[in-house]
């Protein structure tokens, strides 16, 4: 069932009642005020309490009268959904509609796993990247093949991931028997992005193939049903 991806994320702002400011210009009587970020268990808080805001280093949070104010762009990087400054209504535009209308393929339930004697498929909410920690599909080959299928009943028209692997192994992407990405996977390189139509799509499956019996590790990172 599609869900907006912001009932998806639940945060916790540790000793403060929440203000959110999209830009924190100098105010009288404002102070530094240090929080921690925890969102869906994970520590985010920003290293020195500081935030670069586009280019510009800000505190992560102030102190003011009481109230404490946050770079809403912090929060919605935070959160993974993309923020736009419309200055022709100054509006703030958090999350347009294709990212509202997601779905999480970790909250589904998969139909297949064919996997040898020490394969696993599992999710991660701890996969980092750059000093940030993400959600993902973990799937381990203890041979050299592993695949896990899901059931989409043709209810999406895409599907996004990151990919990235413990070793060099060749992913491929399966939907409805038709190959709709394929490709290696390297290890210690930046995470490939990967974005198919799954339009009218009713059985989704991944696969990994690698020609070594050593254990090799994807990761599929974010992985979004829209």
């Amino acid at each position: 069932m599609k869900k907006s991806k912001f009932k998806r994320f639940g945060f916790f702002i540790s000793g403060a009642v929440l203000g959110v400011a999209l830009t924190l210009s100098p105010i009288a009587e404002a102070s530094t005020n240090a929080l921690k970020f925890i969102v869906n268990g994970v520590d985010q808080t920003p290293d020195n309490g500081k935030y670069n805001n586009n280019g510009t280093i800000v505190d992560a949070s102030i102190l003011q009268n009481g109230t404490t104010y946050i770079p809403v762009r912090m929060v919605s990087d935070m959160l993974g959904v993309p923020i736009e400054w419309e200055g022709s209504t100054r509006s703030v535009l958090i999350a347009n509609k294709s990212m509202v209308e997601t779905t999480d393929l970790l909250g589904l339930s998969a139909t297949d796993i064919i996997k040898g004697s020490y394969g696993s498929v599992d999710v991660s909410n701890n996969i980092t990247i750059k000093g940030q920690s993400h959600s993902g599909l973990v799937m381990r080959s203890g041979g050299e093949h592993l695949t896990i299928k899901y059931r989409l009943n043709k209810a999406y028209e895409e599907f996004s991931t990151s990919l990235m692997a413990s070793e060099t192994l060749y992913v491929t992407i399966v939907g409805d028997g038709t190959p709709l990405w394929q490709g290696h996977v390297l290890s210690n390189s930046n995470p490939v992005d990967v974005n198919i139509s799954t339009k009218n799509v009713q059985n989704l499956e991944f696969r990994i193939d690698h020609d070594t019996s050593f254990s090799r590790t994807a990761y599929f990172i974010n992985p979004l049903l829209s």
